[in-house]
């Protein structure tokens, strides 16, 4: 090397990553995202251990829910008795299932329910908080001393046969203690005690309040637990309870589910609630027959009075026109008339069917209103018969034609009112039970599979948040103009190597100048060599130091492929492994460990010669660290370092520093006042701004300020935002002759 290797003020920056448009974006690198998640892979695996660790603890605590089904079907008509169509008409006997889920759901029917089976009331044994439901299902026991002598481990039961409380006592809690047998010991809410006997009424008339306990389980000294609770509450926690869905679209088939944490009591609800909703069914049925049946009776009075009207009209007629009884044809046209008015009223009610279902445009229901206009037209033809008779024949025939309609009018209420009362003694609903309650043997909650497979993907979720939240808040450098803006100028920009060359077991890691040297990290060393050359043009020391904030900056691998580029150039080159605490580079270079190395120069244990080591590369010599000593930072203080790094500054073109992190460590900054120049790497996403400003601020105060920086690792995809488009990579490979 003709030209030293050392400081300058304003040199060139020298950098594989040019400014430039960027023509198009990149597809998703699927290679990024499984390199992101191996990186956060310790953060996931500890969120799914504690995500485990909750779920399990979740389900050991979590009382076991069981589901009790029933079925239903609503049907169109009733089927229970073989009833004309004209009486099951009167009824609405086509429920809607919408309908009818809500009538399920409401606070009759579910009112019923809870006054059957006295839903209201709760007696419980007394259980430890958090681990009482454990203890109880699992029948383990608890020390039968003190206080824990009244909590359940599985043995205690209760059974209410009478309870009624005050108004202001509603909602409060009442304790029974276990005294003997047959006795326990109640407080009230008052904390007043009171001394009763099982299967005898206890009584306080004063507050309007008796208990009755019909059975006490468990041993002397056990504690229970009642409440008589509100019944608007008790409706809505039942109604949270229950679930009512139809199976299918239009079958008119209803489930009923109900979940509670007793086996036995699920199903004994769900029942209630399906005999309290069947019952209100027949009673609403049978208020409609009684209404219509009603309605009836009201209209038969007057239809009677309209008979006996029109016979005395006639009668008068007849009285005061001396008219005769009805000619052959007159009689024939009242005959003709009688018949097309029924057919005409039965044309009335097809057509208010047929209204329902098409439109007047459709061809059954156009034919419809052509038979109707048919029918009034020789209707109109018969009137104009009728009005060709004598005007006393005519008016007979008038007046004896309403007394027939009249006539008619109150056979049919006749009619009516014994079907719709025998419909009414039948009591028929639309509702059958299909499938009474049953509970399913096995809870459905808590459910063991779904939560431990949620438990594995929120705690890998938030494991791998926490590590990407934990990256965002200790946001790293993302592009050079970062640096440059702290007054640093940056001399390479280094591209993350991905591909390395695989390595037989044992090997050592690849140099990249020498087994990929047409790779873009070579180039960029190679534009480092180069900014070097020219920008530290006016050295005063052959020497340079390289290190970093911290360890993860990358700064050994920057200085072995530094001075790797620098040997192929024919110079010679001594890189010196002043890492004496976490030093690899003689392992990086296939040397053995334990060889004499610096430590053991700056000791006086060796001389110079024997401490330095041929490279597997050529013009490259290593000076070891040596044996770990206890103060290293003492031994670089000394001044036999200072004549080591002049004394190597004769004997070679360049002597390259490897030093410790400076931000963990002072050896750094007592380095850099021997040697020539000194760069910083920062490594790209994971360097802080702040730690290469306080890097700087370190080597400013020792007197030796840092003369560039290297960005070490660069990605252009995991570029600061808005500044991906502005760097783009090349690389320029020999053609290959071919003769």
């Amino acid at each position: 090397m003709t030209e030293p290797y050392p400081r300058s003020t304003t040199p060139p920056a020298a950098t594989l990553w040019q400014a430039a448009p960027q023509q198009q974006e990149d597809d998703l690198d699927l290679s990024t995202l499984f390199a992101t998640l191996w990186a956060a892979r310790g953060a996931m695996l500890k969120g799914v251990a504690v995500a485990l660790v909750l779920a399990v603890a979740m389900l050991l605590f979590s009382t076991p829910g069981y589901r009790a089904t029933a079925l239903l079907q609503l049907e169109e008509r009733s089927s229970q008795l073989m009833l004309p169509t004209d009486m099951a008409d009167l009824l609405k006997t086509s429920p809607r299932a919408a309908t009818e889920i809500e009538i399920v759901g409401s606070r009759r029917i579910l009112g019923q329910a809870v006054a059957a089976l006295h839903l209201d009331w709760s007696a419980r044994p007394m259980r430890l908080p958090l681990i009482g439901g454990v203890l109880a299902r699992t029948g383990l026991g608890l020390p039968q001393i003190g206080f824990l002598t009244r909590y359940d481990t599985g043995d205690a039961g209760i059974v209410l046969t009478q309870l009624a409380v005050p108004p202001d006592w509603v909602g409060l809690e009442l304790t029974a203690i276990r005294t003997g047998p047959e006795s326990f010991r109640l407080t009230d809410p008052d904390g007043r005690v009171h001394d009763g006997r099982v299967g005898v009424p206890l009584r306080l008339s004063e507050q309007g309040f008796v208990i009755e306990i019909g059975q006490l389980d468990g041993e002397i000294g056990r504690g229970f637990r009642m409440v008589q609770v509100s019944v608007a509450d008790t409706v809505m926690r039942l109604r949270r309870m229950l679930g009512v869905v139809e199976k299918g679209s239009d079958t008119g088939i209803l489930q009923l589910s109900l979940v509670s944490d007793d086996r036995r009591r699920a199903a004994r609800v769900l029942d209630a609630v399906t005999e309290a909703y069947v019952r209100q069914n027949v009673d609403r049925n049978a208020a409609e027959a009684a209404s219509s049946l009603d309605f009836i009776r009201k209209q038969l009075p007057e239809a009677v009075e309209r008979v006996r009207q029109a016979e005395l009209k006639l009668n008068r007629y007849r009285e005061q026109a001396q008219a005769i009884d009805l000619t052959a044809e007159a009689q024939g046209l009242l005959e003709q008339l009688r018949v097309l008015d029924a057919e005409l009223r039965q044309l009335e009610t097809k057509e208010d069917e047929l209204r329902r279902r098409f439109t007047p445009n459709h061809p059954e229901y156009r034919n419809l209103l052509n038979e109707r206009a048919r029918a009034e037209q020789r209707r109109k033809r018969l009137e104009g018969e009728v009005g060709a008779l004598p005007e006393t024949q005519r008016e007979v025939l008038n007046l004896t034609q309403e007394l027939e309609l009249a006539r008619e009018i109150y056979t049919q209420l006749r009619v009516r009112e014994q079907e719709v009362a025998v419909l009414r003694a039948s009591a028929v609903g639309n509702v059958r039970v299909i499938d009474s309650a049953e509970t399913a043997p096995d809870p459905v909650s808590p459910r063991v599979g779904l939560t431990l497979l949620a438990a594995l993907g929120l705690g890998a979720a938030a494991g791998l948040s926490s590590r990407l939240l934990a990256q965002a808040i200790r946001r790293g450098i993302r592009a050079p103009e970062e640096i440059e803006a702290l007054g640093l100028p940056v001399f390479a920009t280094v591209p993350l190597v991905r591909d390395m060359p695989r390595q037989r077991p044992g090997a050592p890691p690849p140099i990249l100048a020498r087994d990929m040297p047409r790779g873009l990290a070579a180039e960029a060393f190679r534009s480092l060599r180069t900014a070097l050359r020219f920008g530290l043009i006016d050295a005063e020391r052959r020497s340079i130091a390289i290190t970093g904030p911290t360890p993860d900056a990358g700064k050994s691998f920057v200085s072995l492929n530094l001075a790797a580029v620098i040997a192929q150039a024919d110079q010679s080159v001594c890189l010196i492994d002043a890492d004496m605490r976490r030093g690899q580079l003689a392992r990086r270079l296939g040397l053995p460990d334990g060889l004499p190395g610096m430590s053991d120069y700056l000791a006086g244990d060796t001389e110079l010669d024997a401490v330095l080591r041929p490279a597997p590369v050529g013009g490259l010599s290593l000076i070891p660290t040596g044996i770990y000593p206890p103060n290293p930072s003492e031994m670089v203080m000394r001044p036999r370092f200072a004549e080591m790094i002049e004394m190597l500054g004769r004997r070679f073109d360049c002597v390259i520093v490897d030093c410790p992190p400076l931000l963990v460590v002072t050896d750094a900054v007592i380095v850099a006042r021997a040697v020539g120049a000194t760069l910083l790497v920062a490594r790209h996403g994971c360097t802080a701004p702040g730690e290469m400003a306080a890097a700087m601020r370190a080597l400013d105060g020792a007197g030796r300020p840092a003369h560039a920086a290297v960005l070490n690792g660069f990605e252009r995809r995991h570029a600061r935002p808005g500044r991906e488009e502005g760097y783009y990579g090349y690389g320029y490979e020999a053609a290959v002759r071919r003769d």
